[in-house]
């Protein structure tokens, strides 16, 4: 590998990284275009139904408002088994 070839890696590695990172934001931009389509009543209901769920059974003893987001997915994704959200 000549010098030439050294200058050029870098570049190279960075327009490798670039090309992932856009991907990654057209994926969230498809997602998020989809999301802004549904019924407001039918994503309030779902943000409801996620966090009766994280504060049930198991977790009956715990304060409301002081279950984050993070954790009711954590704890909606442990009790359906949903393995890929825990990676």
């Amino acid at each position: 590998m000549d010098e030439r070839d050294r200058q050029f890696l870098p570049e190279l590695v960075y327009w490798y990284y670039r090309t992932i990172e856009l991907k990654r934001r057209a994926w969230d931009r498809v997602c998020f275009s989809i999301a802004w389509k549904f019924p407001k009543r039918l994503i309030y209901w779902a943000a409801v139904r996620l966090f009766s769920s994280s504060t049930g059974c198991p977790y009956e003893g715990e304060d409301v408002t002081k279950v984050t987001c993070i954790q009711a997915m954590k704890r909606w994704s442990d009790r359906y088994n949903l393995d890929y959200h825990n990676r």
